[in-house]
């Protein structure tokens, strides 16, 4: 399969994503967030079967569906899960969120290890096993369940942010997306035709996860009061600087991953500055999950763009063009980022 299609059929995920999350938030708002939850390794679960007896595009593109339900359940109503209760609620997302990076840098390294030793199909049958091995450990979560009628519902779902600070923060954040979203397709395509194994292939990208998350943990952590919008430019410089510079030294490519990492950690730090500074009433949970899938939903419109656009730029002029591409874009993130939250 070429780059191009390749973009468009992951293109499906983030288009899913955005309309799903919405309406899970909004479910999860008014009902409570376990069954929300619960959807989630389910959604998994028959990604992973899909996968297994897809032979062509199409039918990986419904996988593609699936993936997209299983991270908009999850992402729909983890922040508001952590927020709850918490003192300042973007540095607990933001650990969220470091953890999470934890968790996709073990998950890529188990993934790529198991493809060097089992077919794709032994793997993917694992997984769809430990999902739904997670579908049931999820229904022995502490109960959260209200009575919410459809009407109740259906009135918190809505497409576009309130506010005006909201919508400016939310095209902010699709900048961000034009980097983000097609950024692992196109480190993973172009280390496969540099002669990367499954196994590296997974290692490389396993260590942009682990830097990023070290990057989170150290600076969260750190007892000096260090201004992250004020690190977001100068760190997104490097980093995509890095970014292009892999096609001019291939020798340093795991090096350059790693540098480019850091820019993504303080990026992710900021991220979730924004979010939280978006929101307009941060004290009201009543409709903090669907504020937030509001605020992304332009984002992963833009990201669904972005994939396809990059798959197709990757094709017709190489990779110098498409890390060029993200690479503007990440600037231009950083540039407004840092304009929102008033950094002087």
């Amino acid at each position: 399969i070429n780059p191009a299609t390749i973009g468009l059929v992951l293109a499906v995920a983030p288009l899913v994503f955005g309309v799903t999350r919405i309406i899970f938030a909004a479910v999860g708002d008014a009902t409570g967030v376990k069954k929300v939850f619960i959807l989630s390794p389910l959604a998994a679960g028959v990604s992973c079967i899909t996968f297994i007896i897809a032979s062509n595009p199409l039918t990986y593109g419904l996988g593609k569906v699936f993936s997209g339900v299983q991270d908009a359940a999850i992402w729909a109503v983890n922040r508001s899960a952590v927020a709850a209760g918490a003192k300042h609620v973007e540095i607990s997302t933001a650990k969220m969120k470091a953890l999470y990076w934890f968790g996709t840098a073990v998950g890529m390294t188990l993934a790529g290890f198991a493809l060097t030793k089992f077919s794709f199909e032994q793997t993917l049958g694992a997984l769809t096993v430990l999902a739904l091995a997670a579908t049931g450990i999820g229904f022995f979560l502490k109960p959260d369940s209200t009575k919410a009628s459809a009407s109740k519902i259906l009135n918190k779902i809505h497409f576009i942010p309130k506010t005006p600070k909201a919508l400016k923060t939310s095209l902010i954040m699709a900048l961000g997306e034009i980097s983000a979203a097609p950024l692992v397709l196109a480190l993973t395509l172009y280390l496969n035709q540099a002669g990367y194994s499954a196994l590296e292939i997974g290692a490389v990208l396993a260590l942009y996860f682990a830097v990023a998350f070290v990057v989170m943990q150290v600076t969260l952590n750190s007892r000096k009061t260090i201004n992250h919008a004020k690190l977001v430019m100068p760190s997104a410089v490097v980093s995509c600087t890095a970014l292009i510079a892999i096609p001019f030294l291939p020798n340093y490519t795991p090096l350059l991953v790693a540098i480019m990492a850091v820019g993504d950690g303080l990026g992710s730090i900021v991220w979730e500055k924004l979010v939280v500074n978006a929101l307009h009433d941060k004290k009201n949970m009543a409709n903090f999950s669907t504020e937030i899938g509001v605020l992304h939903f332009p984002s992963k419109l833009v990201g669904a763009i972005a994939l396809a656009l990059a798959g197709v730029l990757i094709e017709t002029l190489g990779f110098l063009a498409g890390f060029t591409f993200l690479a503007l874009a990440w600037i231009a993130f950083a540039v407004e980022s840092r304009k929102i939250l008033a950094v002087k």
